[in-house]
């Protein structure tokens, strides 16, 4: 694949239209999702989209839940990758107060000491008076 970036584009979904990039783009690499196959989707609702998926994940060992990465993409976009809030937000096909909202609460404390502890060795940041 290179160093072309695969852009995932949402034309249809509960929360609208848009592009979704990847955080981590080597993934896109390693796991070559470029070269799968979509489901034929029948459902009728996105509720039964979602327990459909959840159900799969059950069969196959996955240790949490689908909805789990959605939040992990949140907070990686926005709190790892520093995205601003308002791009993060766009991502996902949802406001920003809504991405605050509902994804504040997933950040773990090993991830803020993480953000404290660069902040503190960031040669850039404001010194004491």
């Amino acid at each position: 694949m290179g160093s072309e970036i695969l852009v995932a584009r949402v034309t249809d979904g509960k929360t609208g239209a848009r592009e979704v990039y990847p955080f981590y783009p080597e993934w896109v690499d390693r796991w070559q999702l470029w070269n799968k196959e979509l489901p034929n989707l029948t459902a009728r609702i996105n509720q039964d989209y979602g327990e459909r998926v959840a159900r799969a994940f059950k069969r196959a060992g996955v240790p949490f839940a689908p909805y789990n990465l959605r939040h992990a993409y949140a907070i990686r976009i926005s709190v790892v990758f520093k995205l601003p809030v308002a791009v993060a937000a766009a991502f996902m096909g949802h406001s920003p107060t809504v991405h605050w909202q509902t994804y504040n609460r997933w950040i773990s404390q090993e991830l803020h000491q993480r953000v404290y502890d660069g902040v503190l060795q960031n040669l850039d940041r404001p010194l004491s008076p």
